[in-house]
């Protein structure tokens, strides 16, 4: 539901694991009200998105108010397993409402059917509470019944009893997973999903106004494009840190555990790492935002609140109350000086894939680039030393080019976008001059961004990988380099976002609003189609459940006409060939013959909507899966030189183990890239078409 287990950060990522603490079970969790400031923040929402949407003006009324509705209930209960049929016909008065409601910054409707969803959720959670203190032979594990996949197609409960007997198969289907996964067969089913329960409720019982809120408002949002979002405060803030790769603070990774908020790793370098103070597994009480004032105890508080009191400027003192688990003795309290950090695991790095062909050596370097970052704010202030993505990416071509790199492949897997700017200006490492990308606002002719630089960062042999997670920015470069013929873009068909945001500030938080569209130098848009690769790859991830066709308000595809260009060289003739000797090259290939076998085993697994309840029917299915997992593992294994292994759970130990020592070394994707660009330079004399 509305932002489940919420993630932030104080110097990287955090999470919320463990079992959840101060909010008991029968705890009356009062009904949320707008805050003050959200009224006018929803009209001026709502001004803003119509007026600078790429959509423009589209006609806001009784049509929208009906689709927002539906998008509104698809947030709140998106498997339709809280909320009764009574409550849906009950909202169904606000059908068309919500168009003027909007408008006049009116919440009331918003706010009531959220704290509906909020009530049925934690009268939920305290029935499955109940219903587990029952035992665990109370429940019908010998059952010819089974569960449907839900979704937001699915019916709503008709009632109060339809309800718990849908629930009475959720708890069934949790019982059987985790015995099923529960080798040790050690664990308590009971006390586990006891914990959990308790945990999801009391996260419930902490939603607070400002969720409601944004939760409210991207129903509205969403409707024009799925990616204009309202972002409240805490959010924009998060943004800010993500593109710039800096924040002020402590420098660690938080999480939630038994109702305390610790301290599970330290950024390397940092202002907690430096102090020396606190360690990995700390666990904190309290917190004093400077080093006069009173401690707060924090025990029981959400994380992002926690994290809210921790962050501050750069020079400042927090105060922080630690607690080591397992250890008898007081707590102790250690003052960190907060200061710039810098997320280095978020930016561009570097490494080299070495190919062996006939005899002679070929370094072929890699990029990885995880997104399109740039800070901003310290570009906008002319900062010479600003971070981003172009900026390093030009370093890091540098020192592999001291190297004596080859070739050089750009790995953009997982790049899901950021700066238009970014992905602009690294095209420009890599073509002389010329168009790098085509942006049209509404009623606009498309503007040609032109890259006037003639500087080439790398001129040689290049090859780009993508896949299914890689996304807006990340398409425009691969787009452009494919377009060029500058280099081989390879790996999977991409997400297909190519639509342009801009951030605008707002009294209380900022919005993320689509201006625009991208396209190609070729005049085709990525909307929905992406970057087809020149080679494909085969994924062990079910590919299918990605991409912007999933999403229902997502804009529509099209093409324009493109700019004059002189391309780099013509590839085409080359790409064939390079697909046979990579054919041929990965058919018994152990990584290559792994990723096809789980590619077509997750093909057949997706055609399947429901699950038995019956145990010994489920212990089976997963016996036979096991035996199937374990077989496919042992095979690469056995290619890779490696001793096969018993059953699974050895094989965790061994994959553990062997990514533990391969951490540094390019993955079965990156080496067989380099052989591919190891291909394209042995071929008849290639690099004649580059002028």
């Amino acid at each position: 539901m509305h932002k489940p287990f919420h993630l932030t950060l104080i110097g990287l990522v955090v999470t919320l694991v463990g079992s959840a603490g101060a909010v008991s079970a029968k705890d009356v969790v009062p009904p949320l009200e707008p805050l003050d400031i959200h009224p006018r923040t929803a009209s001026n929402v709502v001004a803003q998105v119509r007026k600078n949407h790429f959509t423009q003006n589209l006609k806001f009324g009784d049509e929208a108010s009906s689709e927002v509705f539906d998008q509104y209930l698809k947030t709140l209960d998106p498997r339709r397993m809280f909320l009764l049929s009574t409550d849906v016909e009950e909202f169904e008065n606000y059908r068309y409402t919500f168009d003027d409601a909007l408008k006049l910054g009116k919440l009331d409707s918003g706010f009531k059917m959220f704290n509906r969803v909020q009530q049925r959720q934690i009268a939920r959670f305290d029935w499955v509470l109940e219903r587990l203190e029952k035992g665990l032979e109370s429940f019908d594990l010998e059952s010819d019944d089974s569960i449907l996949e839900r979704d937001d197609e699915s019916s709503w409960p008709a009632d109060q009893e339809e309800a718990d007997s849908l629930w009475e198969k959720v708890l069934t289907d949790n019982i059987i997973r985790f015995r099923l996964n529960d080798e040790s067969g050690e664990e308590d089913v009971i006390e586990v999903l006891t914990k959990r329960y308790t945990r999801y409720r009391k996260y419930e019982a902490q939603t607070n106004s400002d969720d409601a809120f944004q939760t409210y408002m991207n129903a509205f949002t969403t409707w024009f494009d799925p990616h204009t979002e309202y972002l409240p405060p805490r959010d924009s803030e998060q943004f800010d840190i993500l593109m710039s790769l800096r924040l002020q603070g402590i420098g660690a990774v938080l999480s939630t555990v038994d109702d305390h908020v610790q301290i599970q790793s330290l950024l390397p370098g940092g202002p907690a790492d430096l102090n020396g103070g606190v360690k990995d597994g700390d666990r904190i009480v309290s917190v004093s935002q400077d080093a006069s004032g009173p401690l707060i105890d924090v025990v029981g508080w959400r994380l992002d609140e926690v994290v809210d009191l921790i962050r501050g400027p750069k020079g400042t003192t927090v105060l922080l109350e630690i607690k080591r688990p397992g250890e008898s003795g007081d707590t102790r309290v250690v003052a960190i000086v907060r200061d710039e950090v810098k997320l280095e695991e978020s930016a561009a790095s570097k490494k080299i894939v070495e190919i062996e062909d006939l005899g002679e050596n070929r370094r072929i370097g890699v990029i990885d680039l995880p997104s399109m970052y740039a800070d901003f704010d310290a570009k906008k202030n002319n900062d010479p030393d600003y971070r981003s993505a172009t900026k390093d990416v030009r370093r890091l071509i540098n020192e592999l080019k001291a190297e004596g790199i080859d070739g050089l492949i750009i790995d953009l897997r997982g790049n899901g976008g950021g700066s238009l700017d970014e992905a602009h200006s690294l095209t420009g490492l890599f073509i002389a001059t010329g168009p790098t990308v085509l942006v049209k606002s509404l009623h606009r002719r498309p503007y040609t961004w032109t890259d006037m630089n003639p500087e080439l960062a790398w001129d040689g042999p290049l090859a780009v990988v993508v896949d299914h997670r890689s996304a807006s920015a990340s398409e425009i470069f691969a787009g452009a380099i494919q377009d060029y013929g500058r280099g081989l873009v390879v790996g999977k068909q991409t997400f297909g976002k190519g639509t342009v945001q801009q951030l605008l500030p707002l009294r209380y938080g900022k919005l993320k609003v689509t201006q625009a569209k991208y396209y190609r130098i070729s005049g085709e848009s990525t909307q929905h189609k992406g970057v087809t690769p020149d080679i494909e790859f085969p994924y062990a991830v079910d590919t299918s459940a990605y991409g912007e066709s999933k999403f229902d308000s997502a804009l529509a595809h099209d093409a324009i006409e493109g700019p004059v260009y002189k391309a780099f060289g013509d590839l085409s003739p080359y790409i064939e060939e390079l697909r046979k000797l990579h054919k041929e090259r990965t058919q018994d290939n152990p990584d290559f013959v792994y990723l096809r076998a789980f590619e077509q085993r997750i093909a057949e697994d997706t055609e399947k909507t429901a699950e038995s309840l019956n145990e010994e029917v489920r212990r089976k299915e997963r016996n036979d899966y096991d035996e199937w997992k374990l077989g496919v593992e042992n095979a690469r294994l056995t290619a890779k030189g490696e001793e096969p292994v018993e059953d699974l759970n050895k094989l965790r130990d061994v994959l553990d183990e062997l990514r533990e020592k391969q951490k540094d070394q390019p993955d079965g994707i990156l080496v067989e890239t380099g052989h591919i660009l190891n291909d394209f330079i042995n071929l008849d004399n290639p690099l004649a078409l580059i002028e």
